[in-house]
């Protein structure tokens, strides 16, 4: 996809250096995952190449030219001006409440129908298109795209009616952006597979499973691993369990119902890191909201119901 911004300055202006400089380590992670580091430099000559000396940086718009078969179609945007939580156009409660009003769906909106009016869509018109930002503390950030989801974890999905004369639905996912690469990269996707292979590569994803964020966890611990280790173990006590390949294992502990699970489980069914799920329990515990002698895991209820309440 061509760029909306290009990295000179022209009528349009020049993006930031954090932009740039937040785009090209997503685009590192992508090379890392894909074994493909030692192609960076090809990318940075096709950059050069395309704008000029100026020009010259690590972007998604030369991967797409370097590797035309990779079957999503990437790029990327950091809101560095805002932070994640002062702006009602990117706070919780205006994703859930009304999602088009949020700085991340403009942005995404804005993309989509520039890639739309591209040779690139219209040769492919099947081909996702995703934009990865920041949000919390998730490292790598997350990825908004209109393809099927491919992570096993929690997600947000977003069902917008009228993107095209056909009225057709497009149903749009929001996934954590480095789950998301490990997911891709076990599609079988490398630089030899054949055009006409891409689009079956996207198709093949695990079944997922869902954990549900409920608005008063999210009020109270924000956007981040806390709340989504917070969200997994209240759905297993509270409610009927996930459907994960294995099931994680009910017990009592001192009168209390229990998650039996280590945190390497805990990281492994949510696609967390072990530090993240580590800080989250850390987190959690300062909270007061769960109590745990490992391996056994618990909610303290009294506290979970004070804050369900408000």
């Amino acid at each position: 996809m061509r760029t909306l911004f290009p990295p000179v300055n022209t009528f349009r202006g020049q993006p930031s250096p954090n932009e740039i400089r937040y785009e090209r380590r997503r685009v590192e992670m992508l090379l890392r995952c894909f074994g493909l580091e030692k192609h960076a430099a090809q990318l940075w000559n096709d950059s050069e190449k395309h704008w000029g000396p100026p020009g010259r940086r690590l972007g998604f718009e030369s991967f797409h030219r370097v590797f035309p078969t990779f079957p999503w179609e990437l790029t990327a945007k950091m809101f560095y001006h805002m932070s994640t939580f002062d702006s009602s156009l990117q706070s919780m409660a205006t994703f859930f409440r009304d999602f088009k009003r949020t700085i991340v769906w403009q942005w995404y909106h804005k993309l989509w129908l520039n890639f739309l009016n591209q040779d690139d869509r219209s040769s492919n018109p099947m081909r996702p298109l995703g934009m990865i930002f920041p949000m919390g503390n998730v490292k790598g950030g997350f990825i908004i795209h209109d393809g099927p989801a491919q992570t096993t974890g929690p997600r947000l999905i977003y069902d917008h009616l009228y993107w095209d004369q056909s009225g057709r639905q497009v149903r749009c996912h929001i996934e954590p952006y480095l789950s998301w690469l490990r997911a891709v990269s076990r599609s079988g996707w490398t630089p030899d597979v054949p055009g006409e292979s891409v689009l079956a590569l996207r198709e093949r994803v695990e079944m997922p499973t869902g954990v549900n964020m409920e608005p008063w966890m999210v009020r109270a611990l924000g956007i981040g691993p806390d709340t989504l280790v917070l969200a997994w173990l209240y759905q297993i006590l509270t409610f009927a369990p996930p459907q994960f390949d294995v099931p994680p294992r009910i017990g009592r502990y001192e009168g209390h119902r229990c998650v039996i699970a280590t945190q390497a489980e805990i990281a492994k069914k949510l696609g967390l890191g072990p530090r993240q799920v580590r800080s989250a329990f850390e987190s959690l515990r300062a909270k007061g909201l769960v109590g745990s002698k490992p391996p056994s895991i618990w909610l303290n209820n009294d506290r979970i119901e004070d804050l369900a309440s408000r």
